[in-house]
C-alpha cells in the first residue's frame, strides 16, 4: 500500500471516528432531557395526587 493511500484511509477512519463520538454525544444528552422529563413527571404525579387536582 503506498502512502498516500494510507493517509487518505487514516483521514477517512478519522472522520468517520468524528462522526461517530458527535452521534454518541448527542443520544447522552437526549437520553439526559428523557430522565429529566420522567423525573418531573412522576414528581407532578405525586403532587397532584395529594393536592387532589387533575393534570391536564
Amino acid at each position: 500500500m503506498e502512502t498516500w493511500q494510507r493517509d487518505y484511509l487514516k483521514e477517512e477512519y478519522f472522520k468517520l471516528q468524528d462522526q461517530y463520538e458527535d452521534y454518541d454525544r448527542r443520544a447522552l444528552s437526549i437520553k439526559g432531557w428523557i430522565g429529566a422529563g420522567a423525573t418531573a413527571g412522576i414528581a407532578i404525579g405525586f403532587d397532584s395526587e395529594k393536592s387532589n387536582s387533575s393534570m391536564i
